[in-house]
């Protein structure tokens, strides 16, 4: 399990699966942008298959084949885990209080972005969360594999996975770290071959897939008036009636699932770069990626993200984000020779990791290498980063015995 697997397992479930999908549908859509359509779209179509199968040959030829596992869990790798829970938890929740989104009148998405202005250290806790909530899964992963394999279960993965999405859902108003946890649960299975166990599991994930279809909705109306338990109520409502019961061709569960509709996305990033707008030539791969926890209040010429740039397209100026996936970024930065460069430093990581002592290493970035084809390029660097945070404050005497007491109660069987 490397970070080339993640890169492989993320391509073909973000963007080979809704690909073939869409002959069957005829197009996919996306409000404010031109339909992707299979029959026409051939460059597009070729581009990921092509990206997809070269990931995956770099999959078979630098992975480690070598068990990752260690013999017997490390009190580092244990201390890490909960470290990385509590500091989660923490950003999440005191930026979520800073936004004011309790008070209403804001939006989700404005509310966040107005608070990373205000200072330093939000952008800091927002990069916390951000990076916690593929992380958290990812350690999870490793744990369950590590108890598979004398044929037991890691509880606390199951409970952390609920606890994360209930906060997740609520406080940040994202859904993706749904899919994150859920790949964590059925990936360790499918290795050991629990077939049983895995037809479990689908079935309870399977009405996960329904939050997944209104919860854009829920977030988007939830916090523009002030919050109460029966109003979050008749907003739940309101979505699962609009988005499930409709049946809204837009809302199909399986471009939800997959996030088909970042295709369109990617579509409106190769028609337009060169023909519109020039290559961005590492403007956003590399400038993004050293800077990326520095907030423009210190840095006011710092790149944007490309989704910042079609979701203002797709909706005349309104701020919204929209995902281009790994393969846009790539493209808008060097064309079809940008997967290359995505290789060359997954390479770079991949070799300088190995020589690590930490051994979690490999699940934690199989994971962020999945979450990247959510995100961007800048997000391993922005892992990166965290993580080295995360290892200097292990080294403060207090920090470690407090984790070590922590870590002794969730893995005490």
């Amino acid at each position: 399990m490397s970070i080339f697997d993640g890169l492989f397992f993320g391509g073909f479930f973000f963007i080979f699966i809704p690909i073939c999908y869409s002959f069957w549908v005829g197009k996919i859509q996306l409000v404010g942008l031109p339909d992707f359509l299979p029959e026409k779209d051939c460059n597009i179509i070729f581009y990921g298959i092509f990206s997809i199968t070269f990931f995956g040959i770099c999959s078979l030829q630098f992975s480690n084949k070598k068990k990752f596992l260690t013999r017997n869990l490390k009190v580092v790798e244990k201390n890490f885990f909960v470290l990385t829970l509590l500091m989660y938890f923490f950003s999440l929740i005191v930026s979520f209080i800073s936004s004011g989104k309790l008070d209403g009148g804001s939006h989700w998405y404005r509310a966040n972005e107005d608070l990373y202005q205000k200072s330093a250290m939000f952008v800091l806790l927002g990069q916390i969360h951000n990076v916690g909530r593929v992380v958290i899964p990812g350690l999870c992963l490793y744990f369950q594999l590590h108890y598979l394999r004398t044929n037991k279960f890691f509880k606390p993965h199951f409970f952390i996975a609920f606890f994360v999405i209930v906060f997740e859902l609520f406080l940040a108003g994202n859904r993706i770290v749904i899919l994150f946890f859920v790949f964590s649960i059925i990936i360790p299975f499918a290795i050991r071959k629990k077939i049983k166990e895995i037809f479990y599991i689908a079935i309870i994930c399977f009405p996960i897939l329904f939050i997944a279809k209104f919860w854009p909705m829920v977030r988007g109306m939830i916090w523009a008036e002030k919050v109460s338990i029966e109003r979050t109520v008749d907003v739940i409502k309101l979505a699962y009636k609009s988005e499930v019961v409709a049946n809204d061709s837009e809302s199909d569960a399986i471009l939800v699932l997959t996030e088909g509709s970042n295709l369109v996305a990617l579509k409106y990033i190769t028609d337009n770069f060169p023909n519109k707008y020039d290559y961005s030539l590492g403007e956003t791969m590399v400038l993004k990626s050293i800077g990326a926890i520095i907030p423009k209040s210190i840095w006011p010429s710092k790149p944007d993200g490309l989704g910042n740039l079609v979701g203002e397209k797709a909706l005349s100026g309104f701020s919204l984000y929209l995902n281009v996936t790994l393969l846009g970024d790539a493209w808008a930065n060097f064309s079809f020779y940008g997967i290359f460069y995505i290789v060359l430093m997954l390479f770079i990581i991949e070799k300088y990791f190995k020589k690590s002592l930490f051994k979690l290493l490999s699940s934690i970035f199989f994971m962020v290498a999945i979450a990247s084809w959510r995100f961007d390029f800048s997000y391993y660097f922005i892992t990166i980063y965290i993580l080295l945070f995360y290892f200097l404050i292990l080294k403060i005497s207090i920090v470690n015995k407090m984790c070590n007491k922590i870590s002794f109660l969730i893995f005490k069987n």
